[in-house]
């Protein structure tokens, strides 16, 4: 399993082979494992699983986009009076299983806007990206290392419970409330 395995690299004792910290060598292959499964697309990239799967597609809200003004079809889902856009399970995901592996916060945050750079070159991450970020650090906190008793609805709650307005493109007031909001042509 990767994550046992970065675990492993990031928590090996100290080691020097001559003048060459063994250790600095583990943690740059611990983060070269960690990108390669976190990355746009990569295995842990929940996008294209949510958007592809039809049993998501045929409950997902569709709205307009803010940003292109096409109709997502399959990017927002609901949960009690808002929509929350995709993207939040894979950073809330990215964040949880990261401080599990033994990475810390600030190499998280830092690795979420340079990945943000390098697929814009205009942005780092979005305060939604970072809000949700700092949720898993919270349900980390609260539920520790291997999530044993950590349950969906832990996750919910605590979406619900953050302020809409950390959540500027992410967590939207559901369609059906929101009188400003464009709807898809049909």
């Amino acid at each position: 399993m990767v994550a046992q395995k970065i675990r492993y690299l990031i928590e090996s004792e100290p080691l020097y082979v001559g003048q060459v910290d063994v250790n600095e060598m583990n943690y740059i292959n611990a983060l070269t494992l960690w990108t390669e499964k976190v990355g746009d697309k990569k295995d842990w990239d929940h996008k294209p699983k949510i958007s592809n799967k039809s049993e998501l597609k045929a409950v997902a809200v569709h709205r307009v986009s803010d940003l292109t003004g096409r109709c997502l079809t399959s990017h927002y889902h609901k949960y009690r009076d808002f929509d929350y856009f995709y993207d939040v399970w894979s950073n809330i995901h990215y964040g949880y299983v990261g401080l599990s592996v033994g990475f810390d916060e600030n190499t998280l945050l830092l690795g979420s806007n340079t990945q943000q750079f390098f697929q814009s070159f205009l942005k780092t991450g979005t305060p939604d990206d970072i809000t949700t970020m700092k949720i898993s650090f919270e349900l980390h906190k609260k539920f520790g290392k291997y999530a044993e008793k950590l349950k969906p609805q832990d996750v919910l709650d605590i979406l619900d419970k953050t302020p809409q307005s950390k959540f500027p493109t992410s967590k939207k007031t559901h369609i059906c409330h929101d009188k400003t909001a464009q709807r898809c042509k049909k």
